[in-house]
This record gives C-alpha cells, sequence and structure tokens, in this order.
C-alpha cells in the first residue's frame, strides 16, 4: 500500500469521524452539514467500496442504541452500509464468479438464514406479532457485514490494519464522548438532597453541612442520560488497546494503543457499571497470564503494562473521589450476587415457592377440611411459640435491613433469568421466536419502580434459548466461539491482529453474560468484522493451497494460471 493510499484512507476515516460527530449535535448547521457529508461518504463509496468500508464504522458512533425508529444519521448509514455491500458483492461476482462467492460464503448465510426462517414460523405461531419479530431481528442481520470485509479486506496485513484504525476510531469516539459529557456536565461532583414542600431538592456540600436533614453524597450515573455508556464498544476497547500495546513492537502502536485502553477504562469507571469492568479486567488477566508464560520476551513489557493500568485506575477513582460508590455497588454485589452464584436456575426459580410453603399449617389446610380448635393441652406450645417469635423479631428487622441494601439491578436480573428460563422449558428446543416479551419491573434512579413489557433479558445465553431454544443457544455459541478457537493452535506464533480478535470476542462474550448486547448494532459490527478477517484468511490459506505450481503454469496461458490469486486493481486489494 502506496503512501497516497494511506492519505486516502485517512481522509475516508476522518471526514466520517467528522460526520459522525455533526449528527450528534442539535438540528442546526452543524447537523445539516452532516446529511451532506453523508450523501458525499456515499458517492466515495459508489466509486471505492474500501473507503465506504472505513467510513461505516466511524459513522456507526451517530446511531442511537436500539433507535425507536428511523433517524435521518440511521438512514445514512444503512445507505452507506448498503452501497458498500452491493458494491463488494458485485466486485466479487466479478473476481471469483457465483459459485467460488456462494462456497465462500455458504455456512453463514445457510445456517443465518435457515434459522431466521425457521424463527419466523414459530414466531408466528406463537402470534407474536411482525413488528416485533423483524424489531429484534434487524440488529442482526448486521452481522452479515462481514461479506464486504472479507471481500475487502482480504489477507493483506495493511488492509487489516486500517480496518482495526477504522474500529478503533469508533471506540475512540464512543469513549471519549462518554468521559467529555462525564466531566462537561459536572456528573462527577457529589450532591446531597433535601425535602422542600414535599419535593427533592439537590444541594452542595456546603448547605449539606448546614442541613441536618441532607442526605448524601450522591452522584449520577452517566448510564441514566447517554445511552451508548453500557455499549459492549468500552470494555473491549481496553482489551484490544491493551493487547495491542503490549503486542506490537512499533512505539507508536503502543502509545496508541495504551492511551485507547486507558480512556476506555476511564469511560467504564465512569459508568460504576460492575460486569463492564469485570468483563475487561478478566479478560486482560487472562491475556497477561498466558503471555507471561509463554512468551517470555513480553515479560516486562507486560507487568509494566499491568502497572500503568493498576495505577491509572487507582488514581482516576480517588481523583474523582468515587472510591466510595466501588466499594459500595462491589459490596452490593457480593451480598446479593454470591448467594445466587451458588444456586442453579432451578433453584432460584422455586425461591419464592418456598417462602410461601413455610408459613403455619395452622392458617389454612391443604386439602380443603377446616382446621381443628386448638386443645387446651396445646397452649403451653402457642405460648412458646409467641416467645420463639418475640425473640426472632430483631432478626427480622435485620433481614429487612439486609434486603434493603441488596442490588436493585441484581435481584430484577435474576428475576429475569427466571422468566426466561420457565419460557425456554415451555418451548425448549426452538424456543418461543424472536420478539416475545414479558413483563418486567424497573427501578428508576429516584428509587421509584414501574412495570414494562420487554423483549430482551439481561443475559445473552439465556435470551437466545428464550427465543431460539436449544438451537438458538448452538448458534451463538458458533458466532462467538469460532473466532476464539479460530487457528488456537498456532497461537504462539499468530500475528498481533489474531490476538486482538480473539481477546475482543471473548470480551463480547463474557459481557453478554450480563447485559443485552447482541441487539445492539455496534456489537453485531465488531462480529462481523472478526468473522470477516477470518473467512478472508481461510479463503487465502485455501487459495494458496490449490493454486498451480510454477511448474504448471509454465505451459498455462498467464490468464488461467492467475485466477485463484488475490484479485488486486488499482484502488484496493480483495479477496
Amino acid at each position: 500500500m502506496t503512501n497516497h493510499d494511506g492519505v486516502k484512507n485517512s481522509v475516508a476515516i476522518t471526514a466520517a469521524t467528522l460526520v459522525a460527530i455533526f449528527f450528534m449535535q442539535d438540528q442546526g448547521a452543524l447537523f445539516y452539514l452532516a446529511i451532506i457529508g453523508s450523501a458525499l461518504l456515499v458517492l466515495t463509496a459508489i466509486m471505492s467500496p474500501w473507503l465506504g468500508l472505513l467510513a461505516l464504522f466511524p459513522l456507526a458512533f451517530a446511531l442511537r442504541p436500539a433507535p425507536p425508529s428511523v433517524g435521518i444519521q440511521e438512514m445514512a448509514f444503512a445507505a452507506l452500509l448498503m452501497v458498500v455491500f452491493l458494491s463488494a458483492l458485485i466486485k466479487l461476482l466479478r473476481a471469483q464468479g457465483f459459485k467460488s462467492a456462494i462456497r465462500l460464503f455458504a455456512a453463514p448465510l445457510l445456517v443465518g438464514m435457515g434459522f431466521l426462517l425457521l424463527n419466523f414460523a414459530i414466531a408466528m405461531h406463537q402470534h407474536i406479532p411482525l413488528a416485533d419479530w423483524i424489531r429484534g431481528v434487524v440488529p442482526f442481520l448486521f452481522i452479515y457485514t462481514l461479506i464486504p470485509v472479507c471481500t475487502l479486506v482480504g489477507r493483506e496485513e495493511g488492509n487489516i490494519r486500517w480496518l482495526g484504525v477504522s474500529m478503533g476510531t469508533l471506540i475512540l469516539l464512543t469513549a471519549g464522548y462518554i468521559v467529555f459529557y462525564y466531566f462537561y456536565h459536572d456528573l462527577w461532583h457529589a450532591y446531597w438532597t433535601v425535602m422542600v414542600n414535599g419535593e427533592t431538592v439537590r444541594i452542595h456540600q456546603e448547605e449539606a453541612l448546614r442541613n441536618a436533614q441532607a442526605l448524601g453524597p450522591m452522584r449520577d450515573r452517566i448510564t441514566m442520560v447517554v445511552a451508548q455508556a453500557t455499549d459492549a464498544i468500552l470494555p473491549l476497547g481496553m482489551v484490544a488497546g491493551y493487547v495491542v500495546s503490549t503486542c506490537t513492537p512499533k512505539r507508536k502502536m503502543v502509545l496508541a494503543g495504551s492511551f485507547l485502553s486507558l480512556l476506555c477504562m476511564a469511560a467504564v469507571l465512569i459508568t460504576f457499571t460492575r460486569s463492564m469492568l469485570i468483563s475487561g479486567l478478566f479478560v486482560i488477566g487472562l491475556f497477561s497470564l498466558y503471555t507471561f508464560f509463554t512468551r517470555k520476551h513480553l515479560r516486562l513489557k507486560v507487568l509494566s503494562s499491568l502497572v500503568v493500568q493498576g495505577v491509572f485506575a487507582i488514581a482516576f477513582i480517588f481523583g474523582t473521589g468515587m472510591q466510595d460508590v466501588w466499594l459500595g455497588r462491589l459490596n452490593q454485589l457480593t451480598q446479593t450476587a454470591l448467594p445466587i452464584a451458588t444456586s442453579s436456575i432451578e433453584s432460584i426459580a422455586t425461591i419464592n415457592t418456598q417462602s410461601d410453603a413455610a408459613k403455619p399449617a395452622s392458617s389454612s389446610n391443604t386439602d380443603g377440611k377446616e382446621t381443628a380448635p386448638q386443645k387446651a393441652a396445646d397452649k403451653p406450645q402457642a405460648a412458646d411459640r409467641k416467645e420463639q417469635e418475640k425473640e426472632r423479631e430483631p432478626e427480622k428487622v435485620k433481614e429487612k435491613e439486609k434486603e434493603k441494601d441488596k442490588d436493585f439491578n441484581v435481584s430484577s436480573r435474576v428475576e429475569e433469568y427466571k422468566i426466561a428460563w420457565d419460557m425456554f422449558k415451555n418451548h425448549p428446543v426452538f424456543g418461543n421466536g424472536i420478539g416475545v416479551k414479558h413483563e418486567m419491573r424497573w427501578e428508576t434512579s429516584t428509587g421509584h419502580s414501574f412495570t414494562e413489557s420487554v423483549g430482551y433479558i439481561h443475559n445473552w445465553p439465556l435470551y437466545t434459548l428464550m427465543v431460539g431454544g436449544v438451537l438458538g443457544l448452538l448458534i451463538y455459541a458458533l458466532i462467538l466461539g469460532a473466532p476464539i478457537l479460530y487457528r488456537l493452535t498456532a497461537i504462539k506464533s499468530e500475528p498481533t491482529h489474531f490476538a486482538v480478535i480473539r481477546t475482543a470476542v471473548m470480551t463480547l462474550a463474557i459481557y453478554g453474560l450480563f447485559f443485552a448486547v447482541f441487539r445492539l448494532i455496534s456489537f453485531n459490527l465488531l462480529l462481523a468484522a472478526a468473522w470477516g478477517v477470518m473467512l478472508a484468511h481461510q479463503h487465502s490459506r485455501r487459495e494458496m493451497k490449490t493454486a498451480p505450481t510454477s511448474a504448471d503454469t509454465a505451459h498455462v496461458p498467464t490468464a488461467t494460471a492467475t485466477t485463484r490469486t488475490l484479485v488486486t486493481d488499482n484502488k484496493e486489494t480483495s479477496v
């Protein structure tokens, strides 16, 4: 790749970044400028689908997570994606032919489309509204962005690096926006509340010191005001940046990876989201252990990177005064989640029924007969029971206080798990169909609760069991497992980009145990990129094995001898 190509790639990524930022503004001059810019990006993609692909990921920053309706930014992104997809497909058909193209993508097309057709039939049988089914399916379709990624990236190291730069720009935009919003709107400042005329009023620390009725300190959670703050991009950025800074020998890449990882860590700490922090730290720890014991020349780098991560995290937590919040949330997690973690889903589902069964039998009779009056001989026993109940009153009060201390988020999600598990048991093989809904009770930041009909679960394996049954779970495991296990035997000598892909998908899989990430477009775009690079590498290896040798091609025309090599033109290299 020439310097001229690098300039064009940089311009495409920069232009898409500016368009995405302008789309985030209120409707005005910048917003309308973004519309014009997105139209120019589409025209650029028509002339060069490779540049359109590089612009696609930064433009995804402008998308609203799970948007309630299709806005201008969603239409602009869809137009760019459609042009890139069709242009890449036409390019592939011209270069490889219909049979070779079908052979390359037969497995993902057959498995995905076959499952969706079957699930559609099940959803219609379960009387799920067509609009709900379509809304549930649309995010999954973005996985097929793997087709243009595979077609346009190929096995060229330069193309893979530029794709990584494009995806890194999306991560940088998301993390940077969250950190900027948090400090610009002073969400990091603690506040206290008092009741004035029946209304809750916020006050600062100085006023709280003079008011004995003030409650606090409290902090707003950015996840309540910025939807992107729960995106899986944040823990993925922590891990990807750390892996790049550890594995690459280039100083610029080390600095860029470290900066990205630390910025994403700051964004994660700001959200106070435990599952996000745990998923990122777990994969970083796992990767560090493996690298430390298998690559001796990187041991010092691993240790220094871990020290930098730890020092930065501690300094950021105490510098912003959020140490009490994190300690409190982790304490709530141990009080609520650890007892649950030692129980199976079946036992969790019977907790409520067990409490009902423990009531005294004298209050009712299970066989429908009237309870006999208490005899005089039983009165001393009844008095003993009353004394025991009085002794237990303080214990009951303590239990109620413990219930208040428990985390509502954890308990509500356990309730979700029970619902999903019960629905799975009703239809264990093929599930209930995408778009099926259930009633859930949530709690707002002010402590008020409300009931909402939702079509997702904050645990993606359980969600796939609910909507797709065992078949859906197997497909979900295949989608996440294939990039993780690909070329596992060559893990010691693999290029950096495969290490990034493997650890990134592991992070997505772990975070998916705690959050409804699969319905986010960004999640599926990242998976599409991983699958695209993997399929391109697999296709290139297959072509190299079947390519004719020099002796075979000596008497074969040039046009015939080169039909199995990578297709190259003046603009980009593809498979």
